[in-house]
C-alpha cells in the first residue's frame, strides 16, 4: 500500500506543482523544479516513512529519469546542436580545467590538515569531471579508507545539494549579470515550433507512441548497460553506458522527422523531471546533513568545488561564453547526466540539453583518468 501512494505522490505531485506556479505568484517565483524537490523533503522529513520506502523511491526515481531523458531529446534539431557545439567544448573544457587547478591550490594550502589529502583531491577532480559515480571508482582504485570516503560523500552531498538549489533558483539573473544571454538565433533554431503552442487532450495521440519508443530506448540502453558490465543484476549496469545508450538513441531517434515532428515530448519528459525532483527530495534525511564528523574535511570540499566554480564562471568571462551554455555544463561537471533535465528546466532553455548531456558523458569518460593520475602526482610532493 505504501508503494501505490508513494507512486502516487511522485506522480501526481508535478501537476500541482505546474498548477501553482501558474496561479500563485509566490510558487512561480520558486518555480515547479524547487517546488517538487522541497516537496519530497518535507513528506520525507515530517512523516515516519517505513525503510522499503528508500528502495521503492529509487527505483521510480531511476525509471523516470530514463524515459525523460529520450522523450526530451526526441524533437531536437541535432544539427542546431552541432552548430553551437564549440561553445559547449570551451565551457566544459574550463571545467575541467578549472576543478584541476581548485585541487590542486587547496592540496598546498590545506591538504596538511587531513588524512591522504591527495587521495580526496583525486576523488574530487573525478566527482566534478563527470558527477558522484566517479567518486567511489576513483576512491577504491587509490584505497581510500572507509571513513574517508563517508566523509567525502557527505560533505559532497550537503555542498552540491546547496549548489543545485542555487542553479535551479537564482543562478540564471546572478550569472546573467555578468555573462552574455544565450543567442536567441540558436533557441529558435533547435526549438521545434510545432512544440510551443500550448498541448491538448488530442495530443495523447502523439504522446503515447513517444512514450513508448523511450521506453523501447530505456530497455535497449539498460541491456547494453548490463552486457557492458558482464552482468545479467540490473543493479549491477554500467551507469555512463546507460546514459550514453539512452542519449544516443534518444538523438538518432530525433533525425526521423515523424519522431521530431511528435507533439509533447518535451514537455512530457519535462513533467518526468520534476517527478524525478520529488523522488530525490524523499531521498534526503535532515539528520544526514547534521552529521558532519570533520569540519577539516568539509571546509577542504567546499573550497575545491566553489573554488573551481567560481574559476569557471571567471574563465567563461574572459572567453565570452554565454550564461546558459556555462550554467549547464558547470551542471554536467559537478553532477554528471542526471542533474542536466532539471537544470534545463529550471533555466528555461531546452537547446542546451543535448550539450549538457553530452558533456555529462565526456566527464564519465575523462573523470576517472583525470582523478586517478592527478592524485597519483599530487602524492608525489
Amino acid at each position: 500500500m505504501i508503494g501505490v501512494a508513494l507512486i502516487l505522490f511522485v506522480l501526481g505531485l508535478p501537476a500541482l506543482a505546474i498548477w501553482l506556479c501558474r496561479n500563485a505568484k509566490p510558487a512561480g517565483w520558486l518555480g515547479p523544479v524547487v517546488l517538487c524537490y522541497l516537496a519530497g523533503i518535507l513528506l520525507t522529513n515530517l512523516v515516519d516513512l517505513p525503510e522499503a520506502a528508500n528502495a521503492i523511491v529509487d527505483d521510480l526515481r531511476g525509471v523516470v529519469l530514463m524515459l525523460a531523458i529520450p522523450l526530451l531529446v526526441f524533437g531536437t534539431d541535432f544539427v542546431g546542436w552541432i552548430r553551437h557545439a564549440l561553445d559547449t567544448v570551451k565551457s566544459f573544457c574550463l571545467a575541467i580545467f578549472s576543478v584541476l587547478v581548485s585541487a590542486s591550490v587547496a592540496y598546498f594550502l590545506l591538504g596538511s590538515q587531513l588524512p591522504s589529502p591527495h587521495i580526496i583531491s583525486g576523488m574530487l577532480i573525478g566527482v566534478y569531471t563527470g558527477g558522484t559515480p566517479n567518486m567511489a571508482i576513483i576512491g577504491e582504485a587509490l584505497g581510500a579508507p572507509e571513513e574517508v570516503f563517508v566523509l567525502v560523500n557527505a560533505s559532497d552531498f550537503v555542498l552540491g545539494g546547496l549548489y543545485f538549489l542555487f542553479l535551479i533558483s537564482v543562478a540564471k539573473r546572478l550569472v546573467g549579470l555578468f555573462l552574455r544571454p544565450f543567442p536567441v538565433e540558436e533557441i529558435d533554431s533547435q526549438i521545434p515550433a510545432e512544440t510551443e503552442s500550448p498541448l491538448t487532450w488530442a495530443d495523447w495521440k502523439s504522446i503515447l507512441p513517444a512514450t513508448g519508443l523511450a521506453l523501447f530506448c530505456a530497455l535497449v540502453s539498460v541491456g547494453l548497460a548490463m552486457l557492458a558490465a558482464g552482468t545479467t543484476d540490473p543493479a549491477g549496469l554500467s551507469i555512463p553506458v546507460l546514459f550514453l545508450g539512452l542519449t544516443a538513441l534518444g538523438i538518432g531517434a530525433s533525425f526521423l522527422s515523424g519522431v521530431r515532428r511528435l507533439r509533447g515530448t518535451y514537455e512530457s519528459g519535462e513533467y518526468l523531471v520534476l517527478a524525478f525532483c520529488v523522488a530525490l527530495g524523499l531521498l534526503i534525511r535532515a539528520e544526514s546533513l547534521l552529521r558532519m564528523e570533520s569540519l577539516a574535511v568539509f571546509a577542504y570540499i567546499a573550497a575545491v568545488m566553489f573554488g573551481a566554480i567560481l574559476l569557471h564562471f571567471f574563465l567563461a568571462y574572459v572567453f565570452r561564453l554565454d550564461r546558459d551554455t556555462v550554467l549547464i555544463t558547470s551542471t554536467a561537471a559537478v553532477f554528471g547526466p542526471p542533474f542536466v533535465a532539471p537544470v534545463v528546466e529550471a533555466i528555461g532553455n531546452r537547446a542546451v540539453l543535448i550539450s549538457g548531456l553530452t558533456s555529462g558523458l565526456v566527464g564519465f569518460a575523462v573523470g576517472n583518468f583525470l582523478g586517478i593520475s592527478f592524485a597519483e602526482l599530487l602524492g608525489l610532493f
